[in-house]
């Protein structure tokens, strides 16, 4: 595959999982950027903490995905801060770890790895099998 092949599968992958964590990362909006700021800096505040968490399984009630417990808040003079949690997600099909980057307009994924179990030689049909299991982690209860 050659290097523009395959970061357009990366981008593929990273927009799909920015839409199954949109309406995460509307919540996460509701804390303070200068909360967030303070909070992967010192990391003393147990609060926050589980505060992300529950907030990640609420949206993803499966258990499948987790808040990795860093981040963080990047700020400068005349800029929007930009908050980052980095997360996991873990399903028999498949492992992924993505930093996912929430502002007030919008949200974003980094991804820092995935893993297929059984890959099959086709990234589309890989591809595939990541937005199924984000949808069926997000829908169970």
């Amino acid at each position: 595959m050659n290097m523009r092949k395959c970061a357009s599968v990366v981008e593929q992958r990273e927009q799909i999982i920015a839409s199954a964590c949109a309406a995460l990362a509307k919540d996460l909006r509701k804390v303070d950027p200068s909360t967030y700021v303070l909070f992967f800096h010192t990391t003393n505040m147990p609060d926050v903490f589980e505060w992300i968490n529950d907030t990640v399984d609420r949206h993803f009630p499966s258990g499948a995905m987790a808040f990795a417990c860093t981040g963080d808040c990047l700020t400068a003079w005349g800029e929007p801060p930009v908050s980052a949690i980095d997360v996991e997600f873990e399903v028999p099909e498949l492992t992924a770890f993505f930093r996912l980057y929430f502002a007030a307009k919008g949200a974003a994924v980094e991804l820092h790895h995935i893993a297929f179990n059984d890959p099959s030689d086709d990234p589309s049909s890989n591809t595939q099998r990541l937005a199924n299991c984000l949808e069926a982690a997000r829908m169970e209860c």
